[in-house]
């Protein structure tokens, strides 16, 4: 088995980050590798489930399911990961306030193969990517203080 680790800081604060992960409109704006289109629904509590349909521009679906395990209030979600190229494989996303930004560190547990664990880093490096452009372009249209 084979674990990744990924840290990023994220110029947003703590609430928004954390929002962006359990809010299923946010989720859908930005929980996807690249350029592609999700829906997501999911039922944010402990035993909860959610799924994102990820479809690429060509029509490919990719899509992904699992149960909340655990779940720290801007601090951390733990959450089961099932797709079709892996099966309750475990993650844990943690959030740490920096004030204006927060470092969000994601450990993704279970992968079996050395071709899951790289398939999934890149995965999840796309999704870090789309997350800071979102809570970006959701903290420059905040109204001001």
């Amino acid at each position: 088995m084979s674990d990744i680790t990924l840290s990023r800081v994220f110029d947003a604060p703590v609430n928004l980050v954390f929002q962006a992960w359990r809010d299923p409109a946010m989720m859908s704006r930005w929980f996807f590798p690249g350029d592609m289109l999700c829906t997501a629904t999911c039922d944010f509590r402990v035993g909860g489930r959610y799924r994102l349909d990820m479809r690429g521009r060509d029509g490919q679906a990719f899509p992904h399911h699992g149960e909340y395990r655990d779940i720290v209030e801007a601090r951390r979600i733990s959450f089961t990961w099932n797709s079709d190229s892996v099966s309750d494989t475990l993650v844990t996303v943690s959030f740490e306030d920096l004030g204006a930004q927060t470092r969000l560190t994601l450990v993704h547990q279970g992968l079996a193969t050395e071709n899951a664990r790289e398939k999934h880093n890149e995965g999840w490096q796309g999704c870090f990517e789309n997350l800071a452009h979102f809570v970006t372009k959701q903290t420059a249209d905040a109204p001001a203080p």
